[in-house]
């Protein structure tokens, strides 16, 4: 297209005008576009994926292996249905537990008299921990040695 001097000139370049150059530098253009586009395209897929596998271990570890290294097992029993289990506890967790059966604030944990060998709930205002039945000082908890 001829320049006419009454018109000004256009910004942009003609597609018929442009050297062999300058289409060279449009099409790395566009192959850098499309590479970037893809590159980013292929790490929010993968930031997504790990997102999602975050999310699937999260759910899929049961409540009781969230506990922390610092764990401990502990037998509970139940004051209102009377179930008994083994249970992890943290150093955080505060008795009584929350019992897995009837969802109530009230698992206890139970303690093993070593001379009657009877399981027992002690109670919480006494001093000293003795079993009810013989007397005994002789108790622990009632879980036994890993």
């Amino acid at each position: 297209m001829a320049v006419r001097p009454d018109r000004p000139r256009p910004w942009f370049p003609e597609p018929t005008s442009l050297s062999r150059a300058g289409r060279e530098e449009m099409e790395i253009g566009v192959r850098a576009r499309r590479r970037r586009l893809r590159r980013l395209a292929i790490g929010l897929a993968g930031g997504g994926l790990t997102v999602l596998a975050a999310a699937f271990t999260w759910a899929l570890v049961p409540a009781q292996g969230r506990v922390g290294p610092n764990s401990y097992p502990v037998r509970v029993l139940c004051a209102r249905c009377e179930y008994a289990e083994t249970r992890r506890v943290g150093p955080q967790d505060a008795f009584p537990l929350v019992c897995s059966r009837c969802r109530e604030r009230a698992a206890h944990e139970l303690w093993l008299c070593l001379s009657c060998k009877r399981t027992f709930v002690p109670d919480p205002n006494a001093g000293d921990r003795a079993c009810p039945r013989c007397g005994s000082t002789r108790v622990g908890t009632a879980v036994a040695r890993p």
